[in-house]
């Protein structure tokens, strides 16, 4: 038997140390929120980085508002209401820092 460690624990271990992200959140913030209230501190930082794409604080929140207006306008042609406020809506969208066009 080798004294060898198994191909891929070190891996393991890397994103064991790198998922200790723990912090307080507030019970009574939403996600979208606190996004907001980040988009609004930090607005050039980086957001998301994904296959040498990347997307800022500010463009990644005018991204979800299109989003959001896109599914509002599309609930108005199907249904000819809009989405009451605090519904939850179900978006499947592809991994990436690359939004597809709304």
């Amino acid at each position: 038997m080798s004294d060898e460690p198994s191909p891929g624990t070190g891996n393991i271990h890397v994103t064991d140390e790198w998922n200790h992200t723990e912090a307080p959140f507030p019970r009574d913030l939403r996600l979208a929120e606190a996004f907001r209230r980040q988009a609004a501190l930090t607005p050039g930082n980086l957001a998301v980085m994904s296959s040498g794409r990347q997307l800022t604080y500010e463009q990644l929140d005018a991204y979800s508002d299109r989003i959001a207006a896109a599914i509002l306008r599309k609930s108005r042609e199907a249904t000819g209401a809009e989405v009451e406020a605090g519904t939850p809506v179900g978006v499947c969208l592809e991994r990436g820092a690359s939004p597809p066009p709304v």
